[in-house]
């Protein structure tokens, strides 16, 4: 029998602070990206935040430099060098650890963060440690595909999904709502593609974003620019008010959109999306939203009206959402698959 004396830990390396304090009203919000949930799978999850300076010098930079972090991985090899496995939730994190693989026995897996063609820090950083390591883990099947084709990897890439706190994002108790919501501040997002979509055909529509986005003065009654940093709690309480959620993307190979779509989903609220090949695999198009073709704001403006003049609908498609992302990525599914990933890895490894 397992019990949490027996059970082996897994360490999920993070880009954020360990100990970072939530506000007062985000309260119940998991950051830990589910860690819990894997003693239901036989093993215990530590999340294992970037330490502070002075003991990671680099703490006060960028993501992809601060979870570089070789005071953790030296703390990993000292402290807990009986882990089952080491988690690195995107590339960085992982670095270290396999420069020091020699010390430190345990596998290591990188769960793949996209793929970032323009941008060479990161890149570089990929080339060096997706070839490297044990295993690496992927948020879709796209990706998997992706770096099939575009690395030499020590093994397949096996799919383990998304990472979304479905117990803090769940349906509320507000009816369809009475504005539209799109979320969003990465280059993914087409917001001027959709405020041309919406703004003649009259619709209320609520942009939380700090990306520059301009409204013609004829919509400026009816389209609301939220730019100020909102609360997960803030950020709960707008898609609860929301009739459906608007996602316009332009194509990507790598999942942006995927946490403001998975969000959407968990609060059971259908989507109006354009199809970027990164997160169409999340939606079933008609039963948990509208897919329209990218760039095509013609048919974003129609499937928008279609879902704006039918609250019914949008009530029908957000319970299907809800049961979706329940059956395939929620996450207890997330927990299972990634177990189930370090067991098999395990098993080989101490063959």
């Amino acid at each position: 029998m397992v019990t949490a004396s027996t059970m082996r830990k897994i360490l999920y390396f993070a880009d954020v602070i360990r100990a970072a304090a939530l506000a007062p009203e985000d309260a119940g919000f998991d950051r830990t990206d589910g860690m819990d949930v894997l003693a239901e799978f036989g093993f215990e999850g530590e999340f294992v935040g970037y330490f502070r300076a002075p003991w990671n010098p680099l703490a006060g930079l960028h993501a992809v430099w601060r979870a570089l972090d070789p005071a953790r991985a030296v703390w990993a090899m000292v402290k807990r060098r009986d882990a089952a496995a080491i988690v690195s939730s995107a590339e960085s994190g992982a670095l270290v650890p396999l420069l020091l693989r020699r010390l430190m026995p345990c596998p290591i897996l990188v769960l793949h963060d996209s793929d970032h063609q323009g941008w060479r820090p990161r890149r570089w950083i990929q080339r060096l440690v997706l070839p490297r390591a044990d295993l690496v883990l992927t948020q879709t099947e796209a990706q998997a595909r992706y770096l099939v084709a575009e690395y030499r990897l020590r093994r397949a890439p096996v799919f383990v999904g998304p990472q979304i706190d479905d117990r803090f994002f769940r349906p509320g108790a507000a009816g369809p709502g009475d504005y539209v919501l799109a979320v969003g501040n990465d280059a993914a997002r087409d917001f001027a593609g959709l405020i041309a979509a919406a703004a003649p055909i009259g619709i209320r529509l609520r942009l939380l974003t700090r990306l520059p986005v301009v409204i013609p003065d004829s919509a400026k009654a009816r389209i609301e620019i939220i730019s100020h940093r909102v609360s997960h709690a803030g950020l709960r309480t707008l898609y609860e008010g929301a009739r459906f959620v608007a996602l316009p993307l332009r194509e990507r190979k790598s999942p942006g959109g995927m946490t403001a779509l998975l969000e959407a989903m968990a609060m059971g609220k259908a989507v109006v999306m354009t199809n970027s090949s990164g997160v169409i695999e999340f939606v079933e198009p008609d039963v948990t939203g509208l897919c329209v073709p990218i760039g095509d704001m013609e048919a974003m403006a129609r499937a928008l009206r279609a879902l704006w003049d039918d609250p019914a609908r949008c009530v029908t498609m957000g319970e299907a959402a809800r049961r979706r992302l329940d059956a395939h990525f929620s996450t207890r599914r997330y927990a299972e698959r990634l177990a189930a990933a370090v067991r098999s890895l395990r098993s080989n490894h101490d063959d």
